[in-house]
């Protein structure tokens, strides 16, 4: 509170402190020193000197409240308008354009604290979403086969680097730092491949036997040639031998593709998850503590 009259200043400060409530410090007749959020000139008739005083603090602080107390509030001089003058005809008015002005740092540290809660939750749904996407495209839906065909443990270094860097870009998009985290795959137990006789059941080669003795039998009887029966009892049980195998060869492909698949979304979901449990996103909320809890009301 400023004013040619500290005696003015001294009422005006106890009625705006009453009219204010708690939360606000009213200081009558204090410096740039005190540091004010907002001036209150409580001024009487204008004179060159005041008018030239209020004007200068407002260019110093932006704007000033003008009030105009006592007897010279109805007189016949008005004070001039400038810019960052506020005029206030009563001391209601004084504190509502105070209320106006300050900042309620209770409420400001709140919504501090929730905005970065709420940023924290995005970031992290952001990140798990552009995973999935991800995920999704490079080895499809659980459940459903792989969009570039069945996937051997030879594809899965290659397919678990691509998700390893879109990992990082959907994280470095958020504007925060890719944590330190493990990005290593745990090493797949290497099996080994059976023989073309462990592959094929036995009940398979059975069939197959018969398959051909059956078809050498019916082309001996047609034409009586035991080399060409023999020859064709061969190439049958044979053919049969094979068309078992590669059945059962494309039903491991399909079994060691999914087992891949399940490999490689376990990985990538707890990785997922720990790049986001150890995400570091700076807080607007820890700046303010610092921060004033009271408008400085000079």
């Amino acid at each position: 509170m400023i004013g040619p009259d500290s005696g003015a200043q001294a009422q005006v400060a106890d009625a705006l402190r009453a009219e204010l409530g708690p939360g606000y410090a009213v200081k009558a007749g204090a410096g740039p020193d005190a540091r004010p959020d907002v001036v209150v000139a409580a001024v009487g008739a204008p004179t060159a000197e005041d008018v030239d005083v209020v004007q200068a603090v407002a260019e110093s602080q932006g704007l000033v409240v003008v009030f105009v107390s006592g007897d010279d509030a109805t007189s016949a001089s008005p004070w001039p308008t400038h810019p960052g003058w506020l005029h206030a005809g009563s001391i209601q008015e004084v504190a509502e354009l105070v209320a106006g002005l300050g900042v309620d740092m209770h409420r400001w540290e709140s919504d501090a604290h929730r905005a970065d809660n709420e940023r924290q939750q995005r970031v992290g749904i952001a990140i798990r979403l552009a995973s999935n996407r991800l995920a999704h495209r490079l080895v499809g839906e659980p459940g459903a086969p792989p969009p570039a065909g069945p996937i051997r443990a030879d594809d899965v270094p290659e397919l678990h680097a691509v998700f390893c860097a879109g990992l990082r870009e959907a994280v470095l998009e958020q504007g925060v730092a890719f944590p330190s985290v493990d990005t290593s795959l745990a090493p797949q137990p290497e099996e080994e491949a059976a023989p073309v006789w462990q592959a094929v059941e036995p009940w398979a080669w059975l069939s197959a036997l018969v398959a051909g003795a059956g078809m050498g039998a019916l082309t001996w009887r047609l034409t009586g040639a035991l080399v060409a029966a023999l020859l064709v009892g061969l190439v049958v049980a044979g053919l049969s031998v094979a068309a078992r195998w590669w059945s059962r060869r494309a039903g491991r492909m399909e079994l060691e593709s999914a087992q891949q698949c399940k490999r490689l979304r376990e990985s990538w979901a707890r990785m997922v998850a720990d790049v986001i449990s150890r995400l570091h996103i700076p807080r607007v909320a820890d700046t303010l503590t610092h921060a004033p809890t009271t408008l400085r009301t000079t």
